[in-house]
């Protein structure tokens, strides 16, 4: 893969915008902000749930998407609904991507970083490099990899090719504060102060991207694609 170098900021968005989410709550760790933000430009946002609930904490924790996206604001939510089976199958999982790419037909993807630890992100990055490939029935102009916290930070790989944002979201306090109070409505999975997943981490995350790039908060993704 190659990624594109250099440092994007981006201030004028108006398009059609898909996340692609293997969990609940990946949408807000990797891209709560830019979606309020999104939302507030008059985007159109679309997040894909990808997998289906599988036991009492996953069930919980795809209920509460609904109250996550009430705070952000986006009007479509796509609860895909896949297994284990399908996911770890490279061209089954593919197949159901191309169908969302070529529903929804957006500009701009969110997903998730091929360094990620979890294997489901790591996955997803795969599949979807296949189905969003240049000669693919819709041509998707630019492909952002999100920094999930607890899963892009933790990655095995991190040592040997780490994720090094070349694309910043500059956020405002309104921005971080949806993306915090849409965090809180996942309550199983946000830890305690010591853990990436904590409130007070993520928050200490958006602050020190922001300082990266003079802003008081942001976002940082990997550009994975940009069509012009």
């Amino acid at each position: 893969m190659t990624i594109i170098k250099g440092i994007y900021t981006s201030e004028n968005m108006s398009n059609n915008i898909l996340i692609l989410a293997p969990h609940g709550d990946d949408e807000v760790l990797g891209c709560g902000g830019s979606i309020a933000k999104h939302i507030e430009s008059g985007d159109q946002v679309t997040v894909a749930f990808i997998k289906a609930a599988y036991d009492e904490r996953s069930t919980v924790q795809l209920q509460n998407t609904g109250n996550a996206q009430r705070v952000l604001g986006y009007d479509h939510a796509i609860r895909m609904n896949l297994d284990d089976n399908t996911i770890h199958n490279k061209l089954e999982f593919i197949r159901e991507l191309e169908i969302i790419v070529n529903t929804i037909k957006p500009d701009t993807i969110y997903s998730t970083f091929y360094g990620d630890l979890h294997q489901d992100h790591r996955a997803l990055f795969e599949a979807l490099n296949t189905a969003a490939r240049v000669w693919a029935d819709h041509l998707v102009k630019k492909i952002l990899l999100c920094e999930t916290i607890s899963s892009t930070d933790q990655g095995i790989i991190h040592n040997i090719n780490p994720f090094v944002p070349n694309y910043y979201v500059t956020l405002s306090d309104h921005h971080v504060d949806k993306k915090m109070n849409a965090l809180s409505c996942y309550e199983r999975e946000i830890k305690k102060e010591c853990h990436p997943r904590s409130i007070e981490h993520v928050l200490n995350v958006a602050k020190s991207r922001g300082r990266e790039i003079r802003s008081s908060y942001a976002e940082a993704f990997m550009l994975m694609r940009f069509i012009d």
